[in-house]
């Protein structure tokens, strides 16, 4: 009994911000087999320390916006760019943990300049034992990059911004590591209304017991790789899929809980090659707060419940998909150190501040969560923001919209700080029906640790500061919508 409650005492969250690098990066990098290996690109570490802790679980999260612009006027460019997690610990090699690919294709307009901007952002956890437990540095490199070339010149270029990572370390009784299943993905799933419903495919679950205590809040983590391939002859339209995702929780004695839905939609799969790939992030967060009737041993699932291709000739599939590098945690604690935000669902203006000759027009606010740190001697704050952003093009053009975010900070008796701005580009919007559609995720993550002047009640808001879909002929030819808003933060003390 003793033991039992001095570990329940012991156990605490801790909230680690890590380090961002900002060096030069190549323009390939490890993308030639016959040349010599080149060492990897650091781009961001966190220190943790889990020595305190008899059985600790870490949680490493990692954040970007990735850069991407076409060079080459008229023709099809991409790029891939490979990530890789690390851990370092005391007097052990460093050690592997997980490697992550992104590709982007098709980047070209009609003045030969396609650009993007998406958000890259993966998470990884692990529970450690007695033996494992140590002072290490997780840290994110980059190990290749490789774009498409001519004559050797390279065809596109791109660069990492934003960078963040963080970490947060507990026991088991706050933070569980999922469990990830890799079952067998159909091609198709539940996209005809005319055939039976199939069962949803199980991707990762995890499971959580808030009953220990009084006023639990949950916040739910999720992330993978969507891997899209299109296998259409060159000459078939472009194509296209969705897929749709569902978080499900199950608790003894209790009727399963639909929480939420996502739709992801990649479209424009084509080539002159007829291969187009893209390997893309979807990565989400969902937060709620129970009270004593709801405090139970509860299970949260994450599911695939649709698969809709563009079909061809014979009802193939004129898209293949596979989805990858799941992870999957849950963070179990009281509101004082979760605290799951507020929603807005404001009227999105076509247009935002995208004309520098018309006046400033007040930024467009989507979630905001307040924090209380003045409990906490040396607090660290970390804010998570996740959506789905959908555009869809209405004009026979190729298209692209710019929408730019802000999260700000304001304290009682201090004025409004501008932490953080992140900017979304989707280009390449169009196809031979004229209206190509996109639903892509968009999550951030911000870190800091504020000192004892710093600490106090404080808001933070994302918001929305500016939307610039292209312009044809004065016609706004890019239509946007920002779902599945989802904003959080986790209050904790520095391991210090």
């Amino acid at each position: 009994m003793y033991y039992k409650e001095k570990k329940e005492k012991d156990c605490k969250l801790i909230l680690e911000c890590g380090k961002i690098f900002d060096p030069v990066l190549p323009p390939r990098l490890n993308d030639d087999p016959n040349n010599p290996m080149r060492h990897s690109v650091k781009l961001a570490s966190v220190t943790v320390d889990t020595r305190f802790l008899s059985k600790a679980c870490v949680n490493v999260e990692y954040s970007s916006i990735i850069n991407v612009v076409s060079l080459d006027p008229g023709s099809d460019t991409t790029i891939t760019l490979k990530f890789r997690l690390t851990r370092e610990c005391r007097n052990r090699e460093k050690e592997i943990l997980q490697e992550w690919e992104y590709v982007e294709g098709s980047l070209q307009d009609d003045e030969g300049e396609g650009e993007a901007k998406d958000a890259f952002t993966v998470t990884f956890c692990e529970c450690v034992d007695c033996f494992h437990s140590d002072c290490c540095t997780y840290t994110i490199e980059l190990i290749k990059a490789a774009p498409s070339l001519d004559n050797d010149n390279v065809e596109i270029v791109y660069n990492i911004t934003n960078k963040n990572i963080l970490a947060i370390i507990s026991c088991e009784n706050h933070l569980q590591c999922g469990k990830i299943f890799n079952p067998p993905l159909p091609p198709r799933l539940n996209d005809d209304p005319s055939n039976p419903m199939s069962p949803p495919v199980k991707l990762a679950s995890v499971t959580v017991d808030t009953r220990f205590l009084s006023k639990p809040c949950v916040n739910i983590k999720y992330s993978s790789i969507i891997r899209t391939l299109a296998a259409s002859d060159p000459t078939s339209p472009d194509v296209e899929i969705t897929l749709k995702f569902r978080l499900i929780k199950e608790c003894k004695e209790r009727e399963k809980e639909i929480l939420e839905e996502w739709e992801y939609i990649q479209s424009g799969l084509e080539d002159e090659d007829a291969e187009r790939e893209s390997k893309d992030t979807f990565t989400i967060s969902f937060c709620e707060c129970l009270d004593c009737f709801d405090s139970d041993c509860c299970q949260y699932t994450i599911e695939l419940i649709e698969a809709a291709p563009t079909l061809i000739i014979g009802d193939n599939p004129g898209v293949l998909y596979d989805i990858t590098n799941k992870d999957m945690s849950a963070i179990v604690a009281c509101e004082d150190q979760v605290k799951c935000g507020q929603i807005f669902n404001p009227s999105l203006p076509p247009r935002l501040n995208d004309d520098p000759n018309n006046s400033i027009m007040p930024p467009i606010k989507l979630a905001s969560v307040t924090v209380d740190t003045k409990h906490i001697r040396k607090p660290c704050v970390n804010i998570e923001y996740s959506s789905v952003i959908d555009t869809i093009a209405t004009i026979d053009e190729s298209l692209d919209i710019t929408l730019k975010f802000r999260l700000i900070r304001e304290c009682k008796n201090k004025e409004k700080e501008i932490l953080e701005e992140w900017e979304y580009i989707q280009g390449n919007l169009e196809d031979e029906e004229g209206e190509r559609e996109s639903k892509d995720f968009f999550t951030v993550i911000f870190c800091e640790c504020l000192d004892c002047c710093d600490s106090d009640c404080c808001t933070y808001t994302m918001e929305l500061i500016e939307a610039a879909p292209r312009l044809i002929n004065g016609d706004i030819g890019v239509l946007y919508n920002i779902t599945n808003k989802n904003i959080s933060a986790i209050v904790a003390c520095e391991n210090k």
